[in-house]
């Protein structure tokens, strides 16, 4: 039997899927109609419809040969669950949050060394089921970035042709460090970077929707015994960092490889400041502390590796939370390079660790050649 199909639209039309079950469909065009067309031997096809939103009402007509009405349908259209804002030196993404918020996560290229990391992040009110396109609408900040996420190098250093300005520096490089706390400049430089939207990559700045965003960079790292006052000392590492955002997630995997042979005290990989998310901590699996915590007059250390599995803290503020989690089956996640020390801690100015290397009586020998990996996650 042949069928004949027609789709009408009440709101002018994105991409809209209809799965017919039937052998073929016929042709002819009456006004009001979207598109009607043959279709010999095909059960699935699509069409392209610009300015087609979900909330659109589209309905399915089928016919028979002699163009006698057989049913109405309606039909679901097909939409992605993320509206995407590339533009140089940021990404912009918005997704549902809850039925009266959509979240709008960043990364961009910030601090004095410019590489790609996890910025502000902001909640957009919208009560509606799609996903807002209004990255200039109003804002209510959920938490404000100032730091680095992805962790920067305690006492990175070349084991040889040392000939940085601050040789016996006992420092940081990389993330949001400089210098030193009186000169600004970078330590660390971005090398790539690359924006894939559901596993294709695009290079120009404009709007997109997407199901999955990944962004991958890679930075060149200088070591404290390396780094120059005018930013040009001798990078010993090259990062590779990997965000893979999902609607409210942001995936975080790593790639550490020394360009020469190279001695690292501590890493601890992911962090969070808890300036916005400062009401309560609960590190899940920590014996010490089966319940939140509440007071922040103070250093916090949790337990090492023998006493607990701690791999995700979860930080609070009055209404929302975020998760910082790692998986400890994958390359350093397992605390090898940390078996007495904490596996995660918080300081007073308000940040939290995990703790994947810590120095033990001396800092960890890292050949060239060494790749160390590490995969987490921040959940909002």
């Amino acid at each position: 039997m042949n069928y004949h199909i027609e789709v009408r639209k009440e709101y002018v039309s994105l991409m809209v899927k209809l799965v017919i079950l039937i052998s073929s469909v016929c042709l002819f065009f009456i006004p009001e109609v979207v598109f009607s067309e043959t279709k010999k031997q095909e059960k699935v096809f699509s069409y392209y419809m610009p300015g087609l939103k979900k909330e659109d009402e589209v309905t399915v007509e089928l016919y028979d040969a002699n163009f006698g009405k057989l049913a109405d349908k309606k039909i679901t259209i097909e939409g992605k669950t993320m509206n995407i804002k590339k533009e140089k030196d940021s990404v912009q993404i918005i997704s549902k949050y809850d039925a009266k918020y959509d979240l709008l996560l960043t990364i961009a290229r910030v601090s004095e060394n410019k590489t790609w990391q996890i910025s502000d992040s902001y909640l957009i009110v919208n009560e509606k089921n799609t996903v807002s396109d209004d990255f200039d609408s109003k804002k209510i900040l959920l938490n404000k970035v100032d730091t680095d996420y992805v962790s920067p190098y305690h006492r990175l250093r070349a084991v040889s042709n040392i000939d940085g300005d601050d040789p016996d520096s006992n420092g940081f490089t990389g993330g949001w460090h400089t210098f030193d706390n009186k000169r600004n400049s970078p330590t660390s430089k971005m090398e790539s970077y690359q924006l894939f939207l559901d596993d294709k990559e695009y290079k120009k700045d404009g709007l997109y929707e997407a199901d999955t965003v990944k962004i991958v960079t890679t930075n060149l790292v200088q070591g404290t015994n390396t780094k120059k006052v005018d930013g040009t000392g001798r990078a010993i590492l090259r990062e590779k960092i990997i965000y893979t955002i999902v609607d409210g997630n942001i995936n975080v995997e790593v790639e550490l490889s020394p360009l020469e042979d190279v001695t690292l005290d501590d890493y601890y990989f992911l962090q969070a400041s808890t300036n916005n998310y400062n009401n309560g901590i609960i590190p899940v699996g920590d014996p010490l502390y089966p319940n939140e915590i509440k007071n922040f007059s103070q250093d916090i250390f949790g337990s090492n590796k023998e006493k607990s599995n701690c791999s995700k803290l979860i930080l609070s503020d009055a209404a929302n939370y975020l998760i910082m989690g790692l998986d400890p089956t994958y390359g350093i996640g397992n605390y090898e390079y940390n078996k007495n020390n904490s596996i995660w801690f918080y300081k007073q100015y308000v940040k939290l660790y995990f703790n994947l290397i810590a120095k033990e009586d001396s800092p960890l020998y890292v050949k060239k050649g060494t790749v160390l990996k590490a995969r987490g996650y921040y959940q909002f």
